[in-house]
C-alpha cells in the first residue's frame, strides 16, 4: 500500500468521523459536560478533548470517572477544586524569562496549595489506583511556595520584609509623606480663609488643596486642576513641592525594587517549569474526570462494561438520549422515552424499520452516542444490568 493511498485513507476516515460526530451532535454533549467542570481550563478540555481510539485509554477514563465520583459522593463537601487557577500561560511566560505580576504569582501559590490538599484527599493506591497514578512523580514544591508567599500578601502587595532595600525605601517614603502632610495641615490652619474647604485631596498623584479662584496669589504653587465652575483651583503648595519630588524619586526606586523581586520570583517559577506544568496537567485531568462523574450522576448514569472481544454481544437497557434528557430538564421538553439495544454476537445484519416520526433516527443517534460516551469514560443514562 503506497504512502499516498494511506494518507488518503486516513483523511477519509477523519472526515467520516467528523461527519459522524456532527450528525450525533457530540459537540452539544461535550458542551453540557463542560458545565460540570470546576475551572475554566477544565471546561475547555471537556469541549476540545478527542475521543480515545484505544480500549485501554477508554477504560482508564472510565476508572477515573468512577473513582473520583465515588469520593465526591461519599465525603462531605465532595471534591473541591477551589483555589486551582489556569496557570499555563503564567508558566510559559516565566519559562521564557518573562516577569509576571504579584497576583499571578499568588495564583501559582494557590494552585500548589490546592494540589497538596487534593493529594491528601484523593491519593489511595488501594481504593483509587487509577486516580492515584495521576499523582505519581508529582511535586507540590513547598519550598517554592514558602519563598513566594512570604514576600506577597493575599491582596497582591509585596511586603516590606521582602528585601531590606524595599523596607528602607518605604520607610523613607513614609517619613516624607508624614512630614508633607504636617506641612499641609499647618498651611491650611494658617490660610483657611482663602480655601473652599480643609480637605487635602489628590490630583495626578500629588496632594492639592481647594483654593478660591480669586485667592491664587495668596498661595504660591502648581495648579493641577480647576473645578467645572471655575470657582475652585486645586493647587499643590510650593512649600511641599520639594518633598513631593523626593517622594516621587523614592517611589520610582520602590517600583524598580519591586520589579526586581517579581523578576526573581518569576525566574524561580521558570526554573521549576517542568514539575509545575506536570502539576497543572494533573489538576486538569482531575477536573475533567470530576466533570464526567458529576455529569454522569446528573444523568442517573451507570458505568458501561467495555469488552475486548470484537464479537462480544451488545446490550444497553432503557437508554435515554442525553440531549433529550437535558432538553426535558432545562427546556421543558417532552418526557424522554427510553430505548433498549441488544445485538447478539451471532447477529450479522440489523434492520431498524418503522413509520415516519416513529423514532428510527433517535434510536440510531442514541446507539451512536452510547458508544461515544462509553469511549469517553462517561456513565450511560440507562438501566443497570
Amino acid at each position: 500500500m503506497s504512502s499516498q493511498y494511506k494518507e488518503l485513507q486516513l483523511t477519509n476516515n477523519a472526515n467520516a468521523l467528523e461527519e459522524t460526530l456532527y450528525l450525533l451532535e457530540w459537540a452539544k454533549v461535550c458542551e453540557h459536560l463542560s458545565t460540570f467542570a470546576s475551572t475554566a481550563q477544565g471546561k475547555r478540555k471537556c469541549i476540545t478533548s478527542s475521543i480515545p481510539n484505544e480500549l485501554t485509554h477508554s477504560r482508564r477514563y472510565l476508572a477515573e470517572t468512577i473513582e473520583i465520583g465515588a469520593i465526591d459522593l461519599e465525603e462531605e463537601g465532595g471534591v473541591r477544586l477551589s483555589g486551582v487557577h489556569d496557570i499555563e500561560k503564567i508558566l510559559l511566560r516565566c519559562s521564557k524569562g518573562g516577569v509576571v505580576s504579584a497576583p499571578e504569582l499568588l495564583e501559582v501559590i494557590s494552585t500548589l496549595r490546592s494540589a497538596r490538599r487534593l493529594r491528601r484527599q484523593l491519593e489511595d493506591s488501594e481504593k483509587r489506583p487509577t486516580i492515584s497514578k495521576l499523582f505519581s512523580n508529582l511535586s507540590t514544591l513547598p519550598d517554592l511556595q514558602k519563598l513566594i508567599q512570604s514576600g506577597i500578601e493575599e491582596g497582591g502587595r509585596i511586603v516590606d520584609s521582602a528585601s531590606e532595600k524595599l523596607a528602607s525605601l518605604r520607610r523613607q517614603s513614609q517619613v516624607l509623606r508624614i512630614e508633607r502632610k504636617d506641612l499641609l495641615k499647618d498651611l491650611i490652619r494658617r490660610q483657611h480663609s482663602v480655601l473652599h474647604d480643609t480637605v487635602i485631596s489628590e490630583r495626578y498623584q500629588r496632594p492639592v488643596v481647594a483654593l478660591k479662584a480669586g485667592a491664587v496669589d495668596h498661595m504660591p504653587g502648581t495648579v493641577h486642576d480647576i473645578s467645572s465652575s471655575g470657582n475652585t483651583v486645586f493647587i499643590e503648595p510650593k512649600v511641599v513641592i520639594p518633598l513631593g519630588n523626593e517622594i516621587a524619586k523614592l517611589e520610582a526606586s520602590i517600583y524598580i525594587e519591586e520589579q526586581r523581586l517579581l523578576a526573581y520570583w518569576s525566574s524561580q517559577i521558570g526554573d521549576h517549569f517542568l514539575p509545575l506544568h506536570h502539576l497543572y496537567k494533573m489538576l486538569l485531568e482531575l477536573d475533567f474526570a470530576l466533570a464526567r462523574a458529576r455529569y454522569g450522576y446528573w444523568l442517573s448514569g451507570v458505568a458501561p462494561k467495555l469488552k475486548e472481544e470484537p464479537e462480544a454481544p451488545f446490550l444497553i437497557k432503557d437508554f435515554r438520549h442525553p440531549l433529550l434528557v437535558w432538553q426535558e430538564h432545562y427546556n421543558q421538553g417532552s418526557k424522554v422515552i427510553p430505548i433498549t439495544f441488544e445485538v447478539s454476537s451471532t447477529l450479522k445484519v440489523l434492520a431498524i424499520t418503522g413509520p415516519n416520526t416513529g423514532g428510527k433516527t433517535v434510536a440510531l443517534k442514541s446507539f451512536g452516542l452510547a458508544i461515544l460516551m462509553s469511549k469517553f469514560g462517561l456513565l450511560l443514562p440507562c438501566a443497570a444490568q
